[in-house]
C-alpha cells in the first residue's frame, strides 16, 4: 500500500472513533412493548414425523423516574412433536438504577418446562452493574444462581 492510502484510512478510522458515541444507557421513558409471536412446522423425508412449534412471547420496559426503570418479560411455547407434547411457560423481568456514570440492577427469572414425565421448574437470579468509565469504555459484571426443582 502507498502511505498516503494509508494516511487517508488512518484519517477516517479517527474521524469516524472520534464522532462515536456510546447510548449512555438511561431509563425508558413511560413505557415501550413488544409481542411477537411464532409458528414452524418441521419435517424431513424417512424420520417419520413432524414438529409443530408455534410460540408468543412480551416485553414491557418501564420507567418510573429519570433514573429508575424496569423490564417484564413473558412467553409461552409449545413444541408438538410425533409422540409428545412440551410446553413453556416463562416470566421474568429486572429492575434496575441508571444514574449517568452506570447501571445498575436485580433480575429474577422463573420458567416451568411441562414435559413427558415431570414438570421441570428453573427460577434464575441475579445482580449487575456497568459504569461508564468515559465514553469509550464500560466496565460491567453481575452475579446470580440457579434454582432447579421437578414436580
Amino acid at each position: 500500500m502507498n502511505r498516503q492510502i494509508k494516511r487517508l484510512g488512518t484519517a477516517c478510522f479517527l474521524a469516524i472513533a472520534w464522532g462515536v458515541t456510546p447510548a449512555l444507557a438511561a431509563a425508558p421513558a413511560g413505557f415501550t412493548g413488544t409481542l411477537t409471536g411464532s409458528y414452524a412446522n418441521d419435517s424431513c423425508n424417512g424420520c417419520g414425523g413432524h414438529v409443530d412449534n408455534w410460540g408468543v412471547n412480551g416485553q414491557g420496559a418501564f420507567g418510573f423516574s429519570p433514573d429508575v426503570g424496569a423490564e417484564v418479560d413473558l412467553g409461552y411455547s409449545h413444541a408438538s412433536f410425533t409422540s409428545f407434547n412440551i410446553d413453556t411457560w416463562g416470566i421474568g423481568g429486572n429492575v434496575f438504577w441508571a444514574p449517568a456514570f452506570g447501571r445498575f440492577g436485580g433480575t429474577v427469572d422463573w420458567t416451568r418446562y411441562s414435559l413427558p414425565g415431570p414438570d421441570v421448574d428453573s427460577v434464575t437470579y441475579g445482580g449487575f452493574g456497568e459504569f461508564y468509565a468515559n465514553e469509550f469504555i464500560t466496565l460491567g459484571g453481575n452475579v446470580g444462581g440457579v434454582h432447579l426443582s421437578t414436580s
